[in-house]
């Protein structure tokens, strides 16, 4: 039954899934393929800085539009639009293996969600953070504050997170116009606690893990852009000489299923290619990248098609210390194109419905664009 409940917990779900399958199909191309020896690498040897800012927000198109990321999924239906202006904090890095995470998420952060769903998911909604987040290795902040405003709403009506210590363990101090939800004594709930609000039918619950996702929703496309540097960072000699590494994806028939109608190729493929915009030969800063996927299956339940862009590279080295300064997409002189697009782009999921036979059995579509920058604080 498609309940109003439900159609929440479906939509949050969904847009969680969609950023974690953008950026981990990707990696996957890192696996394999490709024209010539693996682990192309070329250029000098440099290594990574123990910090890092960070800016995610929005991008600009080759039409010179700028615009956020919109999510939209067949089987509630919904659509919402997610817009940083910008997302800002930091990046730690362990410079002895590479490894990087988040940090902290910084204070005058904003995130607009405007919410084009008949009938509304949640609402437009406006996200800020007025006391840094700190991010830790639980998964969740250790500690700061997130504010959820209804927009428009006169008077003003909002809702805050703030990161705490409750009675069985760290979570979150909920209050709504500044006093505590739903009282004093049930306001301060355990991250597991927090979660499950969404299966509940009080909106100013709702609202608050929606609010929470969609931050935790840019984290994962910073997530996958890293995975895309990664690649050509590992392949750039293959980029360069063979101008694009692919590889089959999963197939229906050699798993032993009649695929989906709408497929037409089966296996599918997948391929990240490179652009020497700079004209200058050699994979660098200013270039592009195209990722293709067609009718790509990723067993047993992920069906991709589409098309990515990453234009406007942006790698600094400082020569002399021999570490990446700066690296990222995105617009070095507005609105000059630059960022990761989805010109078009859908995510469907795959079911067995009857023995042998796999059916699509709901679309996700993203659309739209951000831009993502690691710099040198």
């Amino acid at each position: 039954m498609n309940t109003e409940k439900n159609r929440h917990t479906r939509f949050l779900n969904i847009t969680g899934l969609t950023a974690v399958i953008l950026f981990g199909i990707l990696s996957v191309l890192g696996s394999g393929g490709g024209g010539g020896d693996e682990g192309g690498g070329g250029g000098i040897s440099v290594g990574l800085l123990p910090l890092y800012d960070f800016n995610i927000s929005r991008g600009y198109d080759y039409s010179g539009e700028s615009n956020g990321l919109t999510v939209t999924v067949s089987s509630i239906p919904a659509a919402v639009r997610v817009d940083p202006h910008p997302l800002t904090g930091t990046f730690s890095c362990d410079t002895s293996t590479n490894m990087c995470v988040p940090s902290a998420i910084n204070t005058g952060t904003v995130i607009d969600l405007y919410d084009a769903s008949v009938p509304p998911v949640v609402g437009n909604l406006s996200i800020t953070v007025p006391v840094q987040l700190i991010l830790g290795g639980s998964g969740n902040p250790d500690s700061g504050t997130i504010r959820i405003t209804l927009v428009p709403s006169d008077p003003v009506e909002f809702i805050e997170l703030q990161i705490t210590s409750c009675t069985g363990g760290a979570g979150v101090n909920i209050s709504y116009n500044g006093i505590p939800y739903p009282d004093a004594e049930n306001s301060c709930v355990t991250w597991g606690v927090f979660e499950q609000l969404i299966d509940t039918e009080d909106l100013v619950s709702i609202t608050a893990v929606f609010g929470y996702q969609v931050i935790d929703f840019l984290l994962e496309q910073m997530h996958f852009t890293t995975e895309v540097l990664g690649i050509i960072d590992d392949y750039a000699a293959d980029l360069e000489e063979y101008g694009g590494i692919f590889e089959s994806c999963d197939s229906f028939s050699a798993a032993g299923f009649n695929a989906p109608s709408e497929v037409s190729s089966d296996p599918g493929m997948r391929q990240l290619y490179w652009s020497d915009v700079s004209m200058d030969g050699n994979l660098g800063p200013g270039d592009s990248f195209y990722a293709d996927l067609y009718d790509c299956w990723i067993s047993p339940d992920q069906l991709l098609n589409g098309y990515v862009e990453f234009t406007g590279y942006v790698e600094n080295i400082d020569q002399t210390r021999g570490v990446i300064t700066a690296l990222g997409f995105t617009s070095v002189t507005p609105p000059n194109p630059g960022g990761v697009f989805f010109p078009f782009f859908s995510y469907s999921e795959t079911e067995e419905t009857t023995p042998g036979t796999m059916e699509i059995t709901n679309v996700i579509g993203v659309e739209g664009g951000f831009s993502i920058l690691f710099n040198e604080p």
